[in-house]
This record gives C-alpha cells, structure tokens and sequence, in this order.
C-alpha cells in the first residue's frame, strides 16, 4: 500500500491508503514512485500540498471505480419526469432560479441552457459549489496526469448550467492550473467556447475584474482567452447563417423584469422573457424571425435549445423580418 497526504503538512493532512498496483496506472504515479525521497520509515509516501484536500477522496474514488461522484446518469435510472428523455444528466440535481423578485428554485435542463447564459436564470449556490468542485477536479486530474479522470470531469461539466459566474471561475482555475498545450486541448476549446458565449457579460463581472488584479496570471493571457472566445463566437454566427439562420443583434439592453413588467407574466408562453446585453448576437428560430402582434420575437443564444421572448424593438435583425398575423 502506498500512502497519500493531502493537503499542508501543518495542517492535518488527508490520508489515504492506495493499492500501488492501481497506482502504477497513471505515469504521474510510475514516475514519483521511482524516485528517491517517498520512502518514510519504510513506507512508500507521496505528500501533495493542494489547498483542496477532499478532492482527492475524489481522486482515489476514480481510481478503483472509474467513477465519481456525482456520477452522470439517464432518465430510465433516475425515473424522474423532468429530464429530456434522451438526456443525461448528473444524479445531483442542477438547480438555478429565475432574476426576478422572490424566485423559485428550478430543476436544470437543457431547455434552461440559454436562459442560464444570457442571465435570466441564476445558478443557486449548491449547484455553484458542485460546478467549481468538477473545474478544480478537472485541473487537478490534468496536473497529475490522469486524463480520463480530467474527460470525465469536463464530460460532467458539459451538463452542468454556465452562466457568468462559473464562466469566471472555470477561466481563473484554468489558466493558473493547466497550461495551453495540446494535452489540454479539449479543456480550452471548452473555455473558449464558454468565453465566447458570456463576453460582454464578463466585462461588466467584479470577479472577472479582479483576475487581472491577480499576480499569478498574466493580463496578455486573459485578453488572449477573450480573442480566442469571441473568434469561436463569430464563428458560431457565421455557421448560423450559412445554415440560412437569420442573426439578430441587442440593441438596447434587456431585463427580464422589465418585460414582465410592460407585458405580464410569460407563464403560459411556451418560450419565457430572457435578458440581453446591448451588442449580444442571437438567432432565429426558423428561417425568418417573426414579429407577433405585440411587437415580442423569439431568438436563441444556443442552436440545441428553445428560444426566449424579447421586444423586437430592441434587437436589429440581419435578415429580412417576416410579420406575423394579427392575433397570433
């Protein structure tokens, strides 16, 4: 058995005993346990000093399952009703609440998607711990080399809602953890794509401020992230309208409140009010985007996700506008 310390030496380190035969699997572990230095009164040890000790139960869970928690599963295992019959989904579940006064708590799904990046749903914070937890793991699992280990978390991650708060803490955690290499390729393109998406909203986030107060990253990093994000961006645009998807840009911004306030509650619309940064590109939902009787569109951040409800006053569209008749 080889010994595993976790966490600062002077302060009550984890300990965890692990076969050295499972071990051996992963190169970090061949490479340390050949050299000189972990053997303590006979027993094999290697000490790591992460400030996050109890992601190595985490670690060590993997290790001998292939798993951990929370592990991904399917509607037929959980048999609950509010999942997406084809969906996969985390058997903790993702809850976000709505921006408005006095939410209720909400079950994530992939019809929420974009209402989650474009803010009008918030993540609660249970489900904001459990989303950093799988970015720290992730980074972890890639700076001691075990990659299945760091795809199953980025697999995890996938499912989980990202607004501009988990947006912010997956950059900080990626660029001081994992270097831009083409091991870690998979890790960036999934922040890119995420930057991409949360751009404007970023700007206008305290945290994300403070990273380039922060002395372990570099600005000149940051502002390469945010060029590599917004070019996945106008690329998902440019793939839009090839696809003959016409574009709508935010001209004004827009509150969900404000919505609800001019036009009433959305309860019974089967798309809801989402919110928009002015400059924000969105889609439309079919070949044209069309105006109802009350002057409201409907659009998309996302191409797999329902739309959201916005004043067509507030938006330019790119492409020709066709009306809708009266009434409906």
């Amino acid at each position: 058995m080889v010994t595993l310390l976790a966490g600062p030496a002077n302060n009550h380190p984890m300990v965890f005993k692990v076969h050295k035969d499972v071990l051996l699997r992963f190169p970090f572990f061949q490479i340390a346990l050949r050299k000189h230095g972990y053997l303590e009164a006979g027993e094999e040890k290697i000490h790591f000093v992460e400030k996050i000790p109890d992601l190595f139960h985490k670690v060590v869970q993997f290790m001998y399952e292939g798993e951990f928690y929370p592990r991904i599963m399917t509607k037929k295992e959980i048999k609950t009703e509010y999942i997406e019959s084809k969906a996969a989904f985390l058997e903790i579940p993702m809850k976000v609440v709505r921006d408005v006064f006095n939410p209720a708590p909400e079950i994530f799904t992939a019809a929420l998607a974009s209402s989650v990046t474009c803010g009008a749903h918030l993540t609660t914070m249970e489900t904001l711990v459990v989303v950093r937890e799988l970015i720290q793991l992730m980074c972890l699992a890639h700076k001691y080399e075990i990659p299945t280990l760091s795809e199953k978390c980025l697999e995890k991650l996938r499912l989980c809602p990202f607004g501009t708060r988990e947006v912010a803490a997956l950059l900080e955690y990626v660029v001081t953890q994992v270097q831009d290499t083409q091991a870690s390729a998979n890790i960036y393109n999934f922040l890119y794509q995420q930057v991409g998406m949360h751009r404007l909203r970023l700007d206008t986030y305290p945290n994300f401020q403070e990273l380039y107060q922060n002395a372990a990253i570099y600005s000149s990093i940051i502002n390469l992230i945010l060029a590599k994000g917004q070019e996945m961006a106008v690329e998902f645009i440019r793939t839009c309208v090839a696809a003959g998807l016409p574009v709508a840009q935010c001209i004004s911004e827009v509150r969900v409140i404000d919505n609800l306030n001019k036009y009433g509650a959305d309860d019974t619309f089967v798309s809801k009010f989402g919110s928009a940064k002015k400059g924000e590109m969105f889609i439309g939902m079919d070949s044209k985007v069309v105006v109802d009787n009350r002057g409201l569109i409907i659009v998309n951040n996302q191409r797999q996700a329902p739309g959201m409800v916005f004043p067509s006053d507030s938006f330019h569209v790119l492409q020709k506008v066709k009306p809708a008749a009266p009434g409906k």
